[in-house]
């Protein structure tokens, strides 16, 4: 798949240069035209189970309970890793149950790692569950304990998620992937990395009725056919209940039969 799209982009690109190429009449045609790119073909996504979610982050809190707390508010709203490592205090606002995604961190060569605007440079506010927003007050009171008995005071606009007594620097984003192995490991699951939850959040909620408009928006997907696309298999699901739905809601009695003389 990832061939394909590249190919595809390439081909994009060249196309739009012949065209204006061929506009400016340095070319007598664009040839580009006459190709025809590969299909892309979006690779079935493999959504764990509640239970294996679940499983993995009672794994988890038995590593490292701060980054349990990072895989748990992952699947709840299927942020991507870079913006759940970004995310700052600042952008949680408990009282209207609202979370505000704005960035993304990213690795650097050397290991390091810097800060930028989301995929899409968008930002978003999406909703909150009382379960994230008992997860993040939970870790809150972990983070200003731990500031306290260092006689220290934690900022405003603070990383969420660091190992920073302070939230001074971002968890590292590499680290939060080995991490996901090892809470895996440790919960007997195969196959499992970070974006598995952000796959989980979506498939949950086109399983479970959600507009694919609001999950779009909810993923950072700047155009709904990209959630289409991707989690087509979730959505031929629930066509499949819609279609039963419909049959029920029209379904006849059955006619009844005058008996055989």
């Amino acid at each position: 798949m990832a061939e394909a799209t590249t190919v595809r982009r390439v081909h994009a690109m060249v196309s739009a240069a012949l065209h204006q190429a061929e506009w400016w009449d340095m070319v007598e045609a664009n040839v580009a035209r006459r190709a025809t790119p590969p299909p892309v073909h979006a690779a079935e996504v493999k959504a764990r189970s509640p239970d294996e979610v679940r499983a993995l982050i009672t794994g988890a809190e038995k590593l490292e309970p701060m980054l349990a707390a990072l895989l748990l508010i992952s699947a709840l709203t299927g942020a991507r890793r870079g913006e759940i490592c970004a995310l700052r205090w600042s952008d949680v606002d408990t009282e209207a149950g609202r979370l505000r995604i704005s960035g993304s961190i990213y690795t650097v060569a050397g290991g390091g790692v810097g800060e930028k605007g989301t995929k899409t440079h968008q930002v978003r506010t999406i909703s909150l569950d009382p379960l994230a927003l008992e997860t993040l007050r939970r870790h809150r009171a972990d983070v200003d304990d731990l500031a306290d008995r260092l006689d220290l005071d934690v900022p405003d606009d603070a990383f969420v998620f660091s190992r920073s007594p302070q939230g001074a620097e971002p968890v590292h984003p590499d680290l939060v992937t080995r991490f996901v192995k090892k809470a895996a490991a440790a919960a007997g699951l195969d196959g499992v990395h970070l974006h598995t939850l952000r796959h989980f959040s979506a498939t949950q909620l086109i399983a479970g009725g959600v507009d694919v408009r609001t999950a779009a928006n909810r993923l950072g997907h700047r155009d709904a056919s990209v959630t289409l696309r991707v989690y087509s298999h979730a959505i031929e699901a629930q066509d499949k209940d819609a279609a039963a739905l419909l049959g029920r809601t029209l379904a006849l009695p059955a006619p009844t039969r005058s008996p055989v003389p």
